[in-house]
């Protein structure tokens, strides 16, 4: 099976909008270079300075994070995701929520959006439920946000006390691609996630 493939040059940082095309106008453009075992029918390859980006239908992927030299992990969000309208799951997922929070002794609410590794921040906090699908989840979520000194703690904790829920544990680099599709660790199902949702895809990218 074969795809074509096109080069696009774009002039500037190359950046997403959530749910846009890309806004950078191309200033070159050639196609018809065949490969063959791709399974998205059209690859973008997009050079923007040094470099090197593969956008595959609305996902971006940036050659600097999938490199030789992987980025530095800066911290880890954990994910519980359930069905709001199971009330057995829901119970669980909220009693877990209070019981993590005890354990770790978490006082407060994250005020930093998801998307930023924030690498100074040295607590544990924890971001508000999402009861309808938010960001790349498709069903309800919460989340803890946790700094890296306090990965060996809280992920042994959370594997051995989830039941039957699922857990979604992932790295924050800058390269939230990576981080969410490609460097996870999950405890029970695996939830397909959308992609075409992040905005940040090179090493130590933060959102405002």
């Amino acid at each position: 099976r074969t795809s074509s493939v096109s080069v696009v040059l774009y002039k500037g940082k190359l950046g997403s909008q959530r749910k846009q095309s890309h806004p950078y106008s191309p200033i070159h453009r050639s196609c018809c270079t065949m490969f063959g075992g791709l399974r998205s029918s059209s690859i973008f390859v997009v050079v923007a300075g040094l470099s090197l980006y593969v956008v595959t239908g609305e996902h971006l992927m940036n050659s600097s994070c999938s490199g030789e030299d992987r980025p530095p992990i800066l911290s880890y969000h954990i994910h519980v995701l359930f069905m709001p309208s199971n009330r057995n799951k829901t119970m669980a997922a909220m009693n877990l929520q209070r019981a993590f929070g005890r354990e770790f002794q978490v006082k407060e609410n994250c005020t930093f959006d998801a998307g930023n590794p924030m690498p100074e921040k040295k607590n544990i906090c924890q971001y508000e439920v999402d009861w309808v699908p938010a960001g790349p989840f498709p069903t309800a979520q919460y989340s803890f946000f946790v700094p890296t000194a306090h990965f060996f703690n809280t992920v042994p904790w959370i594997m051995q006390h989830r039941g039957d829920l699922d857990i979604l544990i992932h790295p924050n680099s800058g390269c939230e691609t990576e981080d969410h599709l490609i460097w996870p660790l999950w405890g029970g199902h695996i939830w397909e996630l959308d992609p075409s949702i992040f905005n940040c895809e090179y090493p130590g990218c933060t959102v405002p």
